[in-house]
């Protein structure tokens, strides 16, 4: 089964450059330098800085913007100064570079070359809708994305499938090296007629947590995803306020028989709804129901699972009931 994790898509840079789209890089982690694509032979490069490129940058600049462009070229191993102003150092560290990268070397970087983010590596998303090789641009559009806010982990499966995992489920969920653990939090139906089952981390937080970096990049992705399936289970039913836990941590009933009451050991299968599923127990014996509410006195009939007071005094009392033959798909 997979699980679809969806993410907001959130703008990163519009882009400033026209004719006409060469090449484009792939989805993912990038680092300072990539190339995210070209037009005609200028590539577009990505670059950690906090202040978009605004302006074309040149011999004489100065600024900030400057800046993060002189820390870039030191990075990648030239010996410059940053230090904001754009002189003939910078000139020809930038040729130098755009020689590296097949682009051509003018020692400028005209508006719409580089991008920047506040970190790198960063997870870089191309819009293959409004860019793909032999698109012409013509300035403007945005065409590179980030994935912004937390996740949504969703699984949609058919009603029979949904049967046999109820809310609180557990899932594992892989991605990559990494592997989550989560729980269905929420059922709900979808416009196809089956159900979509939210999934949430066992403390109902996002599921990947602070590893959501290991996330493949996109809007939308798929990961494999194995369900604990909890299988029916069979045999007699009685209700949860017949069973008793010894000192010694056993689960007890009481049976009644014709020849006085006895203390029987039961293994508790499932629950579910105030019914428990048991082992140790045959259809049809009597057992004591014990009511938790005081004070009053209870006479449930068989089977009933929500015993009311029919008295307003006088300490509880043990009253009998019968073991009835059932199942239940729910996990204790």
């Amino acid at each position: 089964m997979t699980t679809t994790v969806t993410r907001t898509p959130s703008p990163l840079a519009q882009n400033a450059l026209v004719g006409v789209v060469t090449a484009l890089g792939a989805d993912g982690e990038h680092s300072a330098g990539s190339v995210l694509y070209r037009v005609g032979e200028t590539p577009v490069v990505l670059i950690a800085g906090e202040t978009p490129f605004w302006r074309d940058l040149g011999q004489g600049s100065r600024g900030q913007d400057v800046r993060a462009v002189q820390e870039f070229l030191g990075a990648v191993g030239f010996d410059i100064a940053a230090d904001g102003v754009w002189g003939a150092g910078t000139t020809e560290a930038v040729k130098d570079w755009q020689e590296q990268i097949a682009a051509p070397a003018t020692g400028s970087l005209p508006l719409g070359t580089l991008v920047t983010v506040p970190q790198v590596p960063a997870q870089i998303i191309i819009d293959r809708e409004k860019i793909w090789p032999g698109a012409t641009l013509s300035g403007g559009e945005v065409v590179l994305l980030t994935a912004s806010g937390e996740p949504t982990f969703e699984m949609e499966v058919t009603t029979s499938q949904a049967e046999l995992a109820p809310v609180g489920t557990s899932v594992h969920l892989e991605a990559g090296d990494v592997t989550w653990q989560a729980v269905i939090a929420e059922a709900l139906p979808n416009d196809s007629g089956g159900v979509s089952l939210r999934l949430a981390s066992p403390e109902g937080a996002t599921v990947c947590g602070q590893e959501c970096d290991a996330l493949p990049a996109g809007i939308e992705n798929y990961l494999l995803t194995q369900v604990e399936v909890v299988a029916p289970q069979r045999g007699p039913v009685v209700p949860v306020s017949a069973l008793r836990t010894s000192m010694g941590g056993d689960t007890n009933v009481t049976v009644v028989t014709a020849e006085g009451e006895q203390e029987r050991r039961v293994e508790v299968l499932a629950i579910a709804d105030g019914l428990a599923v048991v082992s140790g127990l045959s259809a049809g014996e009597q057992i004591r129901v014990f009511a938790d509410e005081a004070p009053g006195e209870i006479t449930p009939d068989p089977g009933d699972t929500d015993p009311t007071p029919t008295s307003e005094k006088g300490p509880p009392s043990p009253t009998s009931d019968t073991a009835q033959g059932g199942e239940s798909s729910t996990a204790p």
